[in-house]
């Protein structure tokens, strides 16, 4: 009998190991996150997630809430992480972040095609410069810098990148601060491809790269503990070793 309780206490913390369900948060940014046809959250990032989240022993549900939400969400507990998110100290102080990334951003200024806007070497003539951004994106390096000490001429916020494309195409500022691949996606849902570019260093001619910085799930420390963000960590590795991650990656790029 005893033999039986306890193999009934092993069973049920079995169950439970793999019936774990995080919730996490992010904002609608296709390719990467987004809502299907169907109703149901995907895209590159969370396929590569819920694959490596699956082999640690756990399953994802996933809500989409603008970008500031959802930090904060994470940061308070209401949700247990965020889906990419780039690593700062003051985001470290809230959350907990695996070694390894889910994917690496890269981020340049768009303008409207046919304009004259050409950025001079390390954004000496932001002064001049209007900008659109994401509502509590972080952008890291020089661009980064000049935001956080409002060295632009102005700083618009908006919650999606739809709206910003939006907006850059109606003239409402001089340039788009965006993570290339999902600026090139939605210029292109919205059918206005032909309508940016991305702006030139002065110095050479050529797109200017301000940024490149690796994003994250980050873990709430108000509850998941480091064990787990360790086992979803050595399972992000595994994925990308063995080529699903590639596979994924190909699938949506």
């Amino acid at each position: 009998m005893r033999v039986l309780s306890m193999m009934f206490v092993v069973l049920m913390m079995t169950n439970i190991t793999f019936s774990m369900v995080l919730n996490l948060a992010t904002l609608e940014s296709p390719p990467q996150e987004f809502t299907d046809s169907e109703g149901n959250p995907n895209g590159f990032n969370i396929e590569v997630i819920r694959e490596a989240a699956k082999r640690a022993g756990f399953d994802i549900k996933v809500v989409f809430h603008p970008w500031k939400r959802a930090l904060q969400n994470a940061f308070d507990g209401e949700v247990d992480g965020i889906i990419d998110a780039g690593y700062n100290e003051e985001r470290a102080l809230h959350l907990l972040y695996p070694s390894e990334n889910i994917y690496t951003e890269e981020i340049f200024l768009f303008k409207r095609k046919g304009t004259d806007l050409i950025l001079k070497d390390n954004l000496s003539n932001s002064p001049e410069i209007s900008v659109g951004v994401g509502r509590g994106f972080y952008y890291g390096g020089i661009v980064q810098d000049i935001l956080d000490r409002k060295g632009f001429k102005n700083i618009e916020e908006v919650n999606s990148y739809e709206q910003n494309i939006k907006k850059l195409i109606a003239g409402r500022f001089d340039a788009l601060v965006a993570n290339e691949l999902n600026a090139v996606y939605e210029a292109k849902k919205l059918g206005v491809s032909n309508q940016i570019e991305k702006c030139l260093n002065e110095k050479d001619n050529q797109p200017y790269l301000l940024s490149s910085s690796k994003t994250y799930l980050a873990f709430s420390k108000k509850t998941v503990k480091q064990e787990l963000v360790d086992k979803f960590d050595q399972a992000l590795k595994e994925i990308k070793k063995d080529g699903t991650y590639d596979k994924i990656k190909k699938k949506y790029m």
